[in-house]
């Protein structure tokens, strides 16, 4: 049976949806899975969610083959991971130094992915693990019953998942494990943790050729990197490069970071000064959010810049967002709430900017654009280019009407321009 997109709240099992046209390859291996794989006995799932997803990752699906010409030998720096939704990322120490790493592996299937995850976390992230949960689990996810579950465990943030339902009970059943109890199952949820990351890049990558490398993240890193150089903006956001690194474990490509100086959100003191050069950082990071359409952007991922004793400015790093890129001319919505008002209907809805910021976007041109080029496919190039016409409009207007380009700090930190980036520091 097949189901209009619109005007149907949910799906059952054996259904499969209808996705635009254009998303050949998507449609087909939809239909190939019929979801049999992806939804549990006796739930349902609401429809326009997973077709406006599985529409909208489809458009990477010719990501950008990033190339990584510079080897760095980092095999005498100690090495721990740090686990996100999407990410993970290996950090580099030595002599109070850190970089920051992330890694493009090769795409395979998903029960590929799912071997060679589950072997690299206790090779690479838990080796002091004991023997028994190694045992459990190693074996576990040979079984079909166990794999299905892991390969359909859903996202947290979804309540009905597998996985949320994991994290609530810290059951280990969930899954279909079975004689893991008792100090075990923290090694349990941080094994689930960074399986959960990998099975999410291996979505994002769905239709990426068996063996190519997994470069879209990548891509979105560079991207926004160059992005931000090109609105002279690169102060906001450490050094970063396309490498392959070797570390006691062998050699891997992906992107090496430098560490985002400064203090973080949470350790600024009561009262602190406001500067404005801060706000400015503020204001220029909410334009670059904007067009690189940043929706997963949290306060964790910035550090504010001291000097004298006075916040001057900010870096932000986590820079490469499952939907950063994303072919689409709306706004993003940050989770927290703080992204920039700008409306979409070509006016500017406040004057957050300064007059040289504003006359920067407003002459954006796609050869302006052009050195970002490399890292994006055609689709998530063509709207950048868009989102940047319509940024461009936005100042345009604000100065044809002699907008003040200057604005009151008070006025902002009032709230009367939404949900900024600084009201939201402000207020903290």
């Amino acid at each position: 049976m097949q189901l209009k997109i619109y005007g149907v709240n949910n799906l059952k099992i054996g259904d499969f949806i209808a996705v635009p046209e254009q998303v050949t390859t998507m449609r087909k291996r939809l239909r190939k899975r019929r979801f049999d794989d992806r939804l549990i006995a006796g739930q349902t799932v609401d429809i326009n969610r997973i077709a406006n997803r599985i529409y909208l990752k489809s458009k990477f699906a010719k990501a950008a083959q990033i190339s990584f010409p510079e080897f760095v030998d980092l095999s005498d720096w100690d090495l721990s991971f740090i686990i996100g939704n999407f990410s993970i990322v290996i950090r580099y120490s030595k002599d109070g130094v850190n970089l920051y790493f992330k890694e493009c592996k090769a795409h395979l299937d998903g029960h590929g992915t799912l071997t060679r995850g589950t072997e690299a976390f206790f090779e690479q992230v838990h080796p002091e693990a004991p023997e028994a949960i190694k045992e459990i689990v190693l074996k576990g996810v040979k079984e079909k019953e166990i794999a299905r579950r892991l390969l359909t465990m859903g996202v947290r943030r979804d309540k009905r998942s597998r996985l949320a339902k994991y994290h609530d009970s810290l059951d280990p059943s969930v899954f279909g494990f079975k004689g893991i109890q008792g100090g075990h199952v923290s090694i349990f949820t941080d094994y689930i943790n960074y399986i959960s990351a990998e099975l999410n890049l291996f979505e994002m990558h769905l239709s990426t050729r068996r063996d190519e490398l997994e470069t879209a993240m990548a891509g979105h890193a560079l991207a926004t990197i160059s992005l931000a150089k090109v609105l002279g903006f690169d102060g906001l956001i450490p050094n970063a490069k396309a490498v392959q690194v070797k570390d006691k474990f062998g050699t891997r490509c992906g992107i090496l970071m430098d560490e985002a100086i400064g203090r973080s959100w949470d350790e600024l003191p009561v009262g602190f000064e406001m500067t404005e050069s801060l706000a400015r950082d503020c204001h220029r990071l909410q334009l670059l959010h904007y067009l690189n359409h940043e929706n997963d952007f949290k306060q964790d991922n910035v550090r504010l810049v001291e000097d004298g004793g006075k916040c001057v400015g900010l870096t932000v790093f986590d820079i490469d967002g499952p939907d950063t890129f994303l072919p689409t001319t709306r706004k993003a919505k940050n989770i927290i709430g703080c992204i920039n008002p700008l409306d979409c209907l070509s006016k500017y809805g406040s004057c957050v900017i300064e007059k040289e910021d504003a006359e920067r976007v407003a002459s954006l041109t796609e050869e302006d654009l052009s050195p970002v080029k490399p890292y994006l496919n055609a689709s998530q190039f063509k709207y950048l280019v868009k989102r940047s016409h319509i940024l461009a409009r936005a100042a345009r207007t604000a100065e044809e009407y002699n907008s003040c380009y200057r604005f009151s700090l008070g006025d902002e930190l009032m709230g009367c321009y939404g949900k900024t980036y600084l009201a939201a520091l402000a207020k903290h």
